[in-house]
């Protein structure tokens, strides 16, 4: 029996459930083996590697997420040797 999974909100249609599991756990270990952090970075110390930092909002009412703006967004900083 063909099976059809939602994969980022494309419809997927795999000959059998075994070759859906086989593709999902070939996924995981790939993904198991690649490191958290890049060589030559570092998480940013100014959102702890969080890419946003939360500040008050216009309003007054609660707080909203702004990009950080020691590492523009992206959670790391390149390190220089």
């Amino acid at each position: 029996m063909p099976a059809l999974v939602f994969e980022d909100s494309l419809l997927v249609r795999y000959s059998t459930w075994l070759e859906w599991r086989e593709a999902k756990v070939s996924e995981a270990t790939r993904r198991a083996n690649v490191p958290l952090v890049e060589a030559d970075t570092v998480q940013c110390s100014h959102c702890w590697g969080q890419r946003r930092i939360f500040a008050p909002a216009p309003n007054g009412e609660g707080v909203v997420p702004h990009p950080c703006p020691a590492c523009l967004g992206r959670g790391y900083l390149t390190t220089i040797v």
